[in-house]
């Protein structure tokens, strides 16, 4: 058990001494009309660069100013495949790049230009600092606000989804987590309630824009935000849809021992080990739940640091840590099944952190009743929409490519439920 509800490993905050990475971050359309994605790596800080014909994906490995190699895998940087080089214009910005792959000719391609505007929005004494990304052609638009996953995620984290849906057409409202980079707060000690407010604080910021189709505007969530998409419609009328990214339809909890029994699977452990976390688990839900066997619980945390497992739970130091969990005991499926605006749930077929095996039937039992919904499954998908074997978290550096239906799914459905 994480800190705090965990539906995936998210990428962490950048170091406060890192370089700024974003200027790189956008698509980039090679003369053929195919297209180069740089945005954050999957469960890292690190940028990345996807194909969108071939699926490939790797992490970016700097070697001098604007110039980046990548290996033959995500996190393997040797040897090198592949080298990139952004190419700065008159003002300095980027605007286009040069991939070189071996002895093949050099590729050039034209970073695609999209309006971004910094803005500030506000939930009590909260302050979100975000981007609203839109397309260069005129508006009004109809526009997504994104909801992160779980952990201190910021606005690069929302790329390249934000860009790709940009570029349909959308305008599309990127921001900090409360705590997280420019914007106030403490993600830390906020409850579900807290963080849905700030992405409906963002959502009425847009609906106040001459700019922005009032009636149009969705909330994207992956992960955790998948909770909070559907959870904060169905405290809104004027959320228009819901794009829920391998989001639980199992309680927080139930997500929790799911996400120990197949990752540990996935990651090979015996049965005796998976038993022997399950039971920690158990016991650190029956505490939080409760209010009462800390000592117990800290004694067991104690003595399973050096258990096997040990790095797939967590062990609290303090009793204030379960405060998070207290405050979370949360079960999607009263949400979900009122939820009456469009909705589109996606699942990954190897997701060890949100099991189709678990969730996808819960899904369209709750949605049932909803006459426009839809529920796929993206094939090989691991909770980071790569190409897995086991969808565990030891393959994830030697993993290659991600599932290109991940972005094709989300653009047909979007091109039938609004004008673009």
């Amino acid at each position: 058990m994480s800190t705090q509800p965990t539906t995936a490993p998210d990428a962490t905050a950048a170091p406060q001494d890192a370089p700024d990475l974003t200027a790189y971050m956008g698509i980039y359309q090679l003369h053929d009309g195919s297209q180069i994605m740089i945005g954050i790596a999957p469960t890292s800080d690190q940028i990345a660069y996807y194909d969108r014909t071939t699926g490939r994906i790797s992490a970016l490995f700097p070697t001098q100013a604007d110039q980046f190699s990548c290996g033959p895998a995500l996190f393997v940087p040797e040897p090198v495949e592949a080298q990139f080089t952004f190419v700065r214009d008159d003002q300095h910005e980027i605007s286009a790049l040069i991939r070189q792959r071996g002895e093949l000719p050099a590729e050039h391609a034209r970073k695609i230009k999209l309006n971004h505007e910094e803005v500030r929005f506000h939930n009590g004494d909260v302050t979100l600092a975000g981007t609203l990304i839109r397309p260069t052609t005129a508006g009004p638009y109809p526009a997504i606000v994104m909801i992160h996953g779980s952990g201190p995620q910021g606005r690069p984290n929302m790329r390249p989804v934000a860009d790709f849906l940009a570029q349909l057409g959308i305008a599309v409202l990127i921001y900090d987590k409360r705590g997280v980079g420019a914007s106030t707060g403490d993600w830390t000690h906020s409850a579900f309630a807290d963080l849905v407010e700030d992405a409906l604080a963002g959502l009425r910021l847009l609906r106040a824009r001459p700019d922005i189709r009032a009636e149009q505007i969705g909330l994207w969530g992956r992960s955790q935000g998948g909770w909070l998409g559907p959870l904060a419609a169905s405290r809104s009328d004027d959320v228009a849809f819901v794009i829920s990214v391998v989001g639980p339809a199992v309680s927080v909890f139930q997500q929790d021992l799911d996400r120990v029994e197949y990752q540990l699977r996935a990651d090979g452990f015996a049965q005796a080990d998976i038993a022997a976390a399950l039971a920690y688990v158990d016991l650190v839900i029956k505490v939080v739940r409760s209010g009462e066997g800390w000592p117990q619980l800290k004694a067991r945390a104690d003595e399973s640091r050096s258990a096997s497992w040990a790095s797939y739970v967590s062990q609290p130091e303090t009793e204030e840590e379960l405060h998070w969990w207290r405050a979370n005991d949360y079960n999607p499926m009263p949400v979900l099944q009122s939820l009456t605006c469009p909705i589109l749930a996606l699942f990954g077929e190897r997701d060890t952190l949100v099991p189709v095996a678990t969730n996808k039937a819960l899904m369209e039992r709750a949605l049932s009743r909803n006459p426009d919904h839809m529920i796929a499954v993206m094939p090989s998908a691991n909770h980071s929409s790569l190409v897995a074997d086991t969808g565990g978290t030891k393959e994830i550096p030697q993993l290659k490519h991600f599932v290109p239906e991940y972005f094709t799914i989300m653009a047909d459905w979007l091109c039938e439920h609004i004008s673009l």
